[in-house]
């Protein structure tokens, strides 16, 4: 998530397993911010809320939106190692 380009319409939180197996990813824009988790080749919206103006400082719904990822979590975020690992087997 670190790596994301500055420009990106949305900003990518946190990663991490759900209690379902599968890899989830936090993430905020403008228009909406939500949880998507991969299911196959594909993304599947777990959670949404309203967006917001994005900027350097956290909007509301970000904390709204972790609290749902505490909900769904299987074990603590992915670190940087564990994400990177992830990303060089070709997980997207």
């Amino acid at each position: 998530a670190s790596a994301q380009a500055d420009d990106s319409d949305f900003r990518i939180g946190l990663t991490f397993r759900a209690k379902t197996g599968t890899i989830c990813r936090s993430f905020s824009g403008e228009a909406v911010s939500g949880i998507g988790c991969r299911e196959g080749e594909h993304w599947k919206m777990v959670s949404t809320l309203p967006g917001g103006e994005q900027n350097d400082y956290r909007q509301a719904s970000s904390s709204a939106i972790n609290a749902i990822a505490a909900e769904l979590m299987a074990e603590g975020p992915m670190d940087a190692d564990s994400e990177r690992k992830y990303l060089k087997s070709g997980w997207k």
